[in-house]
């Protein structure tokens, strides 16, 4: 999953991937594991039943499917009806404090979406550091990149050392490595080659833990 990792946050070919790596949570609060997630939402038309019935995650996955042409024809009309349908929902959720849906809400600023949700590393800040600030794993990650690259924040290397690390103690995907090439590198941190490397196996084994759920099929 190396070749996919970027600022904290992995777009696994596209937006489907990325509810799935965020820990696919509806805003009823009903969490689940990324293997079970992955499978939950393999099959098309079980996707597309439970979104029509208004789970957010299934809608959010169902636009990425149009999005995407994933067991479906690409239809772009559909993907942001299904999208805009799921984000509805996770902005309600956030406004009520929810951190799984702040922390989403920063990704989809940070990267931005035709049609749904324009750029904004602003507003992505925003709510990264609300959801961070609950220890929000994925968040603290995309906090920790926004202050590393003065993205809607001015550029700090040690405040985007300090999240990043907390990141990948509470084991969020992708900072792992990020943490590696900041220890390799002296960002933020004094350099240390044993420390580097320490992180680079983490981040190979959490590697090998992603590829076993499926993502790459995506």
């Amino acid at each position: 999953m190396g070749a996919h990792r970027k600022d904290g946050w992995i777009l696994a070919a596209g937006l489907v991937g990325l509810l799935t790596v965020f820990g696919c949570k509806s805003p009823d609060g009903a969490k689940q594991d990324a293997s079970r997630a992955y499978s939950q939402y393999l099959d098309f038309d079980s996707t597309k039943a439970k979104a029509e019935k208004g789970d957010a995650a299934a809608q959010f996955d169902l636009g990425g499917r149009y999005g995407n042409g994933y067991g479906v024809a690409p239809d772009q009309k559909e993907s942001i009806k299904w999208f805009q349908k799921a984000m509805d929902q996770y902005r309600k959720s956030a406004d009520q404090g929810d951190a799984f849906a702040q922390g989403l809400l920063g990704c989809m600023y940070a990267n931005g979406l035709e049609g749904v949700m324009a750029k904004n590393d602003a507003k992505a800040v925003k709510w990264y550091r609300k959801s961070a600030a609950q220890g929000y794993p994925q968040a603290q990650s995309g906090l920790g990149c926004a202050y590393l690259h003065g993205r809607g924040v001015a550029k700090d290397e040690t405040k985007a050392f300090n999240w990043i690390l907390k990141a990948a103690e509470n084991g969020a995907p992708g900072s792992e490595s990020i943490l590696a090439d900041l220890y390799e590198s002296g960002a933020g941190v004094a350099k240390s080659a044993a420390k580097a490397a320490k992180w680079n196996r983490i981040a190979a084994i959490a590697d090998r833990k992603w590829d076993e759920v499926g993502l790459k099929q995506y």
